[in-house]
């Protein structure tokens, strides 16, 4: 992870409603859902999203909990060019592409400028449509 990505979390965790997992807590995360069986990529996701406080080292309060919870992949930079992140090139894994097709709306990508930072928040269908591909894996973000 680099410093950028990094400040780009620290700059959403300062909502409460981020949360970052441990690893232990994200293994946790991963045996719930799949007693639910529901695949969790966790190199696909920096945070998750929830509106009340989970027990993360529990395996049932993650289960009983499970509809409230929302993957959040971060893309950072340090110079969009404006609030719509036009032209910002960044990489798309196959796990995001994955994760974002089964949890739909469960599953966000936030761009952060954080030199600004300027936060943009879709889900997959709204980043497919603005999506340029330059390369496999590599897209640049449309003005619309």
């Amino acid at each position: 992870m680099t410093s950028t990505e990094k400040d780009a979390i620290n700059i959403l965790l300062r909502n409460p409603k981020f949360k970052e997992l441990t690893a232990e807590e994200k293994n946790t995360l991963l045996v719930a859902y799949a007693r639910k069986k529901k695949v969790v990529h966790k190199k696909a996701f920096d945070l998750i999203r929830i509106p009340d406080k989970i027990d993360f080292s529990s395996e049932s309060s993650i289960m009983k909990n499970i509809k409230n919870i929302t993957f959040i992949e971060v893309k950072a930079t340090k110079n969009a060019k404006d609030a719509k992140f036009s032209g910002q090139f960044f990489g798309l894994t196959m796990r995001e592409m994955i994760m974002g097709q089964t949890y739909k709306n469960k599953y966000r990508f936030i761009f952060v400028d954080v030199t600004s930072e300027n936060t943009l928040e879709m889900d997959l269908k709204k980043l497919y449509s603005r999506m340029k591909i330059d390369l496999v894996g590599h897209c640049t973000l449309d003005k619309k």
